[in-house]
């Protein structure tokens, strides 16, 4: 399978959203558009990369960052993967580590020794896509909240 790693313009927007949108389901439409188009704005700080098929269509993102701390790190300049998805018909064929690929490349040209990422405990595709991809995990992290107007 041939395809293309391109920095994300406005050109795509409506495809990547919409994928934002299946990584994050509980978020309105609306707010991830506004984030995706924040991206773009920022895009020296925040590369955002794009898979394309032969047919011209996107079929994955990765949406990177720059981070002054990560969990496990060790600089104070981290590459740190804020979202990655592959269409679920193209996972296994190489589009993630491709992605991946194009973001380590980005963060060395931009002196940063060290990229992170995060996913779900229960995300075990995800888990086994990263550590195959050289990742390795740092620790677990609980996160707690209180509503204090109840």
């Amino acid at each position: 399978m041939k395809f293309s790693i391109v920095r994300a313009t406005v050109e795509y927007l409506e495809k990547w959203v919409k994928m934002r949108s299946d990584l994050w389901p509980n978020h309105s439409t609306e707010d991830l558009e506004a984030e995706a188009l924040s991206f773009l704005e920022t895009s020296s700080k925040t590369p955002v990369f794009l898979c394309i098929d032969q047919a011209g269509q996107v079929i994955g993102f990765l949406e990177g960052n720059i981070r002054d701390y990560a969990e496990g790190c060790h600089t104070n300049q981290v590459g740190y993967v804020e979202g990655w998805y592959v269409d679920r018909t193209e996972r296994g064929r190489g589009v993630g580590g491709k992605l991946m690929d194009a973001f380590f490349a980005w963060c060395l040209e931009m002196g940063i020794s060290e990229a992170a990422s995060d996913t779900w405990e229960w995300n075990e595709q995800s888990i086994k896509a990263h550590a195959a991809l050289g990742f390795t995990e740092t620790e677990k992290i609980v996160h707690f909240r209180k509503n204090l107007l109840q």
